[in-house]
């Protein structure tokens, strides 16, 4: 166990760089570095209806750094029933085994967002359905990970609605970089 909680640690870095990151494609890449250490350490687990989310993820977010837009909104909507359906097919988990498939729908839908502020909004639906996944499948890593990037999650969110407002925010310099500018 020790290797894949290594390997989870690996993976929240990941989702930290993602979530700090100033543009959709940064954030994706890192999403997808992310999601494929993730997937790794929550085999270690038996958590084989989250490895199949993780693989599900890693494909849509490579496909999402090489087409445009329009392009990724069509491809997502084709393979979007598939992909459930094909889960469902292999769901041995029981009722908490559903919980990583409506991380994905959670995912694909924020993906198909223009707008960077509701992207990052809808995420919440994944996150905490990974929360609640790693809390069944009792692995520590990747609770910390969740609990990690909805904390991060808030931050951004709240640093990018402030901003969009005019608003300055009292933070420290280090924290200010981290985050960078926004997107809009």
């Amino acid at each position: 166990m020790l290797f894949y909680d290594f390997i989870g640690y690996i993976s929240i870095f990941f989702l930290l760089l993602s979530f700090f990151s100033q543009g959709k494609q940064t954030m994706r890449l890192y999403g997808l570095l992310s999601a494929a250490f993730f997937g790794i350490s929550i085999f270690g687990y038996q958590g084989y209806n989250g490895v199949f989310v993780s693989f599900i993820s890693i494909i849509i977010k490579g496909i999402s750094l090489k087409y445009s837009e329009e392009k990724l909104i069509f491809f997502k909507k084709l393979s979007f029933p598939i992909a459930l359906l094909f889960y469902f097919f292999i769901n041995n988990e029981g009722f908490y085994g559903l919980l990583p498939a409506l991380a994905i729908i959670f995912i694909i839908y924020a993906d198909t967002q223009k707008d960077i502020l509701n992207m990052k909004k809808i995420y919440y639906g994944s996150a905490f359905s990974w929360l609640f996944y790693a809390i069944m499948i009792g692995s520590l890593p990747a609770i910390i990970y969740d609990v990690i990037g909805i904390i991060v999650l808030t931050y951004t969110i709240y640093k990018i609605s402030h901003q969009r407002k005019g608003s300055s925010l009292s933070y420290s310099p280090v924290v200010a970089s981290l985050a960078g500018p926004v997107e809009k």
